[in-house]
């Protein structure tokens, strides 16, 4: 049985894929042959779907609404924290607050309007980094160890911990 222990480390601005194999780390690239993953999620007014790291990061410009960036500091956290009211003014995005106080991203998705908390949007971006992990060793990933920010407090470790479903 091939097996291989997989981490992700989930950065501000970038995102790397970890693997312990053959008595040291290596950081394995993505489909564009980087080994960094830019902390982009992107969602098309069109039929075009969701995506991720760099192509999400190069859709930027022409879907700023829809390109999310910068969501991980808002993890865990509601919208009326003073913490976070600078960060929530600072993005470009459509931003509300959700009935239970949680933070809303108002993205055109498919041709319609959605809302995602942070977490959804972090869900999606392990989905991605998973598959990518995946596609290079070649056997699927169950188990992996994720290294969040050190400025993350202790409810937003555990809302990494307990991440929610991806909606999309």
């Amino acid at each position: 049985m091939i097996s291989s222990v997989v981490g992700f480390d989930i950065g501000y601005s970038s995102c790397f894929i970890g693997i312990a194999r053959g008595g040291g780390i290596e950081i394995i690239d993505n489909e564009y042959s980087k080994r960094d993953n830019p902390t982009y999620v992107g969602y098309g007014a069109c039929a075009d779907g969701r995506k991720m790291a760099l192509s999400a990061k190069s859709q930027m410009t022409s879907n700023i609404k829809s390109t999310l960036h910068g969501f991980n500091p808002l993890i865990g956290r509601e919208f009326d924290d003073p913490m976070i009211q600078t960060n929530l003014k600072a993005m470009f995005n459509d931003i509300e607050k959700q009935d239970d106080g949680a933070i809303g991203f108002r993205v055109d998705y498919e041709e319609k309007q959605i809302v995602l908390t942070p977490e959804n949007v972090t869900s999606s971006l392990l989905v991605y980094l998973k598959t990518v992990a995946e596609a290079k060793l070649g056997f699927a990933v169950n188990d992996c160890v994720i290294s969040v920010p050190l400025y993350f407090c202790d409810y937003q470790r555990i809302a990494m911990y307990l991440q929610p479903k991806q909606l999309v």
